[in-house]
C-alpha cells in the first residue's frame, strides 16, 4: 500500500474507535507508521483525513448497493436489494454511520459533500428503478424524480439502528413490509 492509503486506513480505525475529536494527528501518524509531516504532505488537517475516510466508506457503500441492485431481477427485488444492502452495509461502515447518528455539529461540516453526493446518487438509482418499472409495466408513476426523492429522503431514518430495532421485527421482514407499503400504498383498492 502507499503512504496515503496507510494513513487513511490507520485513521479510519482510530476514528471508529475514538471519534474525530479525540484522535490526534500524532496518533494517526504512529498507527500508520509515518511521521506527522508525512500526514501533512497528503492532508491539510485531521478533518480532511476524516473527510477522505468518510468519502472512501461512502464509495464502499455505493458499490455494494449498486451491485445488489444490478443483480436483482424485478423492480420489487431491486428496491428490496437497495434497502437491505444499504441498511446492512451502513452499520459496518463505522465512520460514515457515525455521521448519520452522532454529533451532527461536530462531524457534518467535514462530510457534507460526501453525504450530498451519496443522496444524489441514491435518488438517481431509485429514479432509474422506477422508470424501469414503468417501462416493464410493473409501475405507473408519473413523477419518477419526485417519487425517487420522496423515497430516499423518507427512508433516511432507517440509517439509525433505533428506527428498525424498536419495532421488534427482523430487518428483512421490516424491509419486505416497507416495500409492500411502497408498492401498494395504504389506500383502499
Amino acid at each position: 500500500m502507499d503512504k496515503r492509503s496507510d494513513i487513511l486506513e490507520a485513521a479510519a480505525a482510530l476514528f471508529a474507535q475514538f471519534s474525530l475529536k479525540k484522535v490526534t494527528v500524532d496518533e494517526i501518524a504512529e498507527k500508520a507508521s509515518v511521521s506527522k509531516a508525512t500526514i501533512y504532505k497528503y492532508f491539510d488537517s485531521k478533518e480532511e483525513v476524516f473527510d477522505q475516510v468518510v468519502k472512501a466508506e461512502s464509495q464502499q457503500l455505493w458499490d455494494a448497493v449498486t451491485i445488489a441492485v444490478d443483480e436483482a431481477p424485478s423492480v420489487v427485488d431491486k428496491l428490496r436489494a437497495y434497502l437491505l444492502t444499504k441498511i446492512t452495509k451502513i452499520h459496518e461502515l463505522v465512520n460514515f454511520y457515525r455521521v448519520t447518528r452522532e454529533m451532527w455539529n461536530e462531524y457534518w461540516p467535514y462530510v457534507d459533500s460526501a453525504r450530498s453526493i451519496f443522496i444524489a446518487q441514491e435518488k438517481e438509482l431509485i429514479k432509474d428503478i422506477l422508470e424501469e418499472g414503468n417501462r416493464a409495466g410493473e409501475l405507473n408513476i408519473a413523477q419518477t424524480e419526485l417519487t425517487a426523492h420522496t423515497i430516499v429522503i423518507s427512508l433516511k431514518s432507517m440509517e439509525f439502528s433505533w428506527a428498525t430495532e424498536t419495532c421488534g421485527v427482523p430487518l428483512e421482514e421490516y424491509v419486505d413490509f416497507l416495500i409492500t407499503l411502497i408498492m401498494n400504498g395504504i389506500g383502499r383498492k
